[in-house]
């Protein structure tokens, strides 16, 4: 038998999340704030830091296990923080703790997907003991970026939506630079989006288990420096409340583009792309137009539940939008990068 305040802990959290209700454990309330920063860790990431203190009180993986690990520590057990790690590259964060009766390691994880001891995931590593300070940050990057909910759709299956983001890196540019001074020809290509964001919504077991299905909807901010006069036209939070209608205008407005796949033409597309045989532009128009998704909604029960799960985080989309600007500065405030021109101001 397991000792019986590990249990307790797991119980007590396992309520706590079951209380936020259905499609509501994730970070989107941390980004429905109206004004927050948005900086980069570098400029030759291309990644995009959110920093909002709500965002700690908000409750994903590794949210559930710092505070399943700090109340096991205040009770005197020796908690190491690990994750397990998908083939896709998604992160499940977890405790181990020493079962001072058995003397054996148990595996703590509160999160809907397991709500158990010991769930059977293979580790991939182990993360330093995090801080509070840790989870008043949010990390988006071109291939990864942090879950806003997740919905338990049957016993095993759920719907988890992410959001993505980056902008183009001065590594990006400088690899136009290095091929030039090598001689090498580079084809003329359309100038790239300040920044590109999506949101994915997905079917799938786990966080470590393969998606199933999915939907991807990508905006390209093509001119940052329209959206903040926008933004100063509309009252507080308006196009955190009418996400649709603020999408709908900043596409019609050229500022702005759509482009909505479903999970078999993403994965098409981006092979297409990878091969140089297809071209961001050469996508179909109707897939362009937000009322693509109602269209996506009646191929299947299914595909209704992703996009329901995908309009409900479009907020998120539209906040990230609203806060964007010409410039991006990085973390530690030494310096800011344009992100059309990729010309840099550093501070002294």
């Amino acid at each position: 038998m397991v000792n019986a305040e590990i249990k307790k802990t797991l119980d007590k959290y396992v309520q706590i999340i079951h209380e936020l209700g259905n499609g509501n454990f994730g970070l989107r309330d941390g980004f429905l704030e109206p004004y927050f920063a948005i900086n980069t860790s570098a400029f030759f990431s291309g990644d995009l830091i959110i920093r909002n203190y709500k965002l700690v009180d908000c409750w994903d993986c590794g949210r559930t296990a710092f505070r399943v690990g700090k109340e096991l520590e205040e009770k005197g057990f020796e908690v190491k923080y690990k994750f397990a790690r998908s083939q896709e590259g998604s992160i499940q964060n977890y405790v181990e703790v020493l079962d001072p009766d058995t003397k054996k390691i148990v595996r703590v994880d509160a999160t809907p997907w397991y709500e158990r001891l010991d769930p059977e995931y293979e580790e991939a590593g182990e993360h330093e003991a995090p801080t509070k300070d840790n989870y008043a940050i949010a990390i988006l990057t071109q291939n990864a970026g942090p879950m806003l909910s997740v919905e338990k759709q049957t016993e095993s299956l759920f719907i988890e939506t992410y959001i993505l983001g980056s902008y183009e890196s001065t590594e990006d540019k400088l690899e136009e630079i290095r091929q030039l001074m090598a001689g090498q020809k580079i084809e003329k290509k359309e100038k790239g989006p300040h920044y590109s964001l999506q949101l994915w919504s997905k079917l799938c077991k786990s966080v470590v288990d393969e998606t199933l299905d999915k939907i991807v909807f990508s905006v390209d901010i093509l001119d940052s420096t329209k959206t903040y006069g926008y933004k100063g036209k509309m009252q507080d939070g308006e196009w955190i409340e009418h996400p649709e209608e603020a999408l709908e205008m900043l596409a019609k407005d050229g500022v702005i583009k759509l482009k909505i796949e479903t999970e078999e033409e993403f994965n098409s597309n981006q092979m297409a792309k990878q091969f140089g045989m297809l071209q961001a532009s050469e996508i179909e128009d109707e897939n362009n137009n937000i009322t693509f998704l109602n269209d996506i909604a009646k191929q299947s029960p299914t595909r209704e539940n992703l996009v329901r799960n995908l309009k409900a985080n479009l907020g998120v989309l539209t906040n990230i939008i609203f806060n964007l600007h010409p410039w991006i500065q990085e973390l530690n405030g030494n310096s800011s990068m344009n992100v059309s021109t990729g010309l840099t101001h550093f501070v002294y």
